[in-house]
């Protein structure tokens, strides 16, 4: 099976999320039109999983480093619920 990762993107980080947890600090239209894009296409072409990476996104989920991980806004709220995953 086909997995995409990291959810929501990993690619904009300074830090190595093995030694310490990443912040993205971008706006939500920021990420929708940016991180997140490719995950949406991916998701309604038909990929079969999705993996969440280990990072803190502000915008996704303000509690404080609460990593997307373990994200029930990041999880369910825009994987589940907007991404229809």
């Amino acid at each position: 099976m086909a997995c995409a990762k990291h959810f929501p993107g990993h690619g904009d980080v300074d830090v190595d999320s093995h030694l310490d947890l990443p912040v993205i600090n971008k706006s939500r239209a920021e990420l929708d039109s940016n991180e997140i894009k490719p995950f949406r296409e991916l998701i309604n072409a038909g990929i079969g999983s999705v993996m969440v990476a280990h990072l803190s996104v502000p915008s996704i989920d303000t509690g404080e480093h609460r990593a997307t991980s373990i994200s029930k806004n990041t999880v369910t709220g825009v994987l589940r619920n907007d991404l229809r995953v």
